[in-house]
């Protein structure tokens, strides 16, 4: 049996009250919940918060605890339950059980399984959403309550393999920056611009993006990779300032500071900039490294009202250790040696992940499994 998610809960969007009114937050005690807030499974805290008269004058709502928060604008399908009473921006939805048809924790995971679909159905070039009208819209599986309580049982347990593995994975990250920092913390520091080229990126005209796989992939930000690895999410056949393969992405806006390395020559736009290492100087596993030792310096560098950013003379002007090319490609091997343990581990995790899954037969959505 299917249920209408607007038929299953209360649903509604929130509201950011005028930042120009310090009566609005000053000394604040409603909890204000933005994207970034929302870390895990269930949220205990905010990082800012609203008054009453805030509440009164703005679109935000209370959404009672024991709630789902799922994300709508921008960064799309995050959800977690709110163990607490809170308000929202309008960047995400509270979800409010009507009645006990219903285990919270089934609908939770039932949300975060519909991720890619809703990021598919969702894109944009500007900003990716999707409406409250959308959203009350979804089909939800609603078999009976024990096999809700067995999907959920199952699935947390898998979230706790899933969760262990990220330490264990971070705590190999957590290695590589020792090793870094232990190797190369003595040497006198250079401007980056004397030891890599520097390419800031460039949007190329709208009417030349696809979504079919033709042209160039185009990376605009953040949101199109992940650590060594990138997700393409639009093509364009006129690109402007492009990266090859292996160069390293820095994000230079919205947020300032996260990098990558590039497993496709790209597009890239001004969300991004391109670093290569110059040859016999440097290499760009060290610049990689380098830049994520010192993320939060550079994410401090980010200035503007709107959205943080740095210039390309800010990217010019970071420093970085000035190594013997020797010392920088031994550390290339201990990186490589360090990311194939990673990868057996990785490995081992999607063999016992299969296996758990087939072993519990769960409910789909539009071909996604839960």
């Amino acid at each position: 049996m299917n249920i209408k998610l607007g038929d299953l809960c209360k649903i509604q969007a929130g509201g950011t009250p005028s930042r120009s009114k310090q009566e609005y937050w000053n000394k604040g005690e409603i909890p204000w919940v933005k994207i970034g807030d929302i870390e895990s499974k269930y949220l205990n805290k905010t990082s800012e918060f609203i008054t009453d008269e805030g509440l009164k004058n703005s679109s935000a709502k209370k959404i009672e605890k024991g709630s789902i928060l799922y994300t709508i604008f921008a960064t799309l399908g995050e959800v977690c339950i709110n163990n607490i009473d809170v308000t929202t921006n309008q960047a995400i939805a509270g979800i409010t059980l009507k009645d006990d048809k219903v285990y919270i924790d089934y609908l939770y995971y039932f949300l975060k399984s519909l991720k890619n679909y809703v990021n598919a159905i969702g894109r944009g070039v500007a900003q990716n959403n999707i409406n409250l009208t959308l959203l009350r819209g979804f089909d939800v599986p609603v078999p009976d309550k024990n096999r809700q309580l067995i999907i959920a049982q199952s699935l947390s347990n898998i979230e706790k393999m899933i969760n262990n593995k990220k330490q264990q994975l971070s705590e190999y990250d957590q290695l590589i920056k020792s090793r870094f920092v232990e190797m190369f913390e003595s040497f006198e520091k250079t401007d980056l611009s004397n030891i890599a080229e520097i390419i800031m990126g460039q949007s190329p005209d709208s009417a030349y993006y696809n979504e079919n796989g033709v042209g160039l992939p185009f990376f605009q930000g953040k949101a199109d990779f992940g650590a060594k690895y990138t997700n393409v999410s639009y093509w364009t056949t006129k690109p402007s300032k492009t990266a090859k393969k292996g160069n390293v992405l820095m994000s230079v806006r919205a947020p300032v500071g996260p990098v990558n390395i590039s497993s496709v020559d790209c597009c890239i736009g001004r969300g991004l900039c391109s670093i290569n290492a110059i040859p016999n100087k440097t290499n760009n596993e060290f610049l990689y490294n380098a830049l994520i030792t010192i993320q939060d310096q550079i994410t401090a560098m980010g200035t503007g009202s709107t959205f943080k950013a740095i210039n390309k003379s800010d990217v010019y002007a970071i420093k970085l250790p000035l190594a013997p090319i020797s010392l920088q490609n031994e550390f290339a091997n201990f990186v490589e040696q360090v990311d194939k343990l990673k990868f057996e581990n990785e490995l081992l995790y999607c063999v016992n992940r299969f296996t758990r899954i087939k072993q519990t037969k769960l409910v789909c959505y539009k071909g996604v499994t839960l």
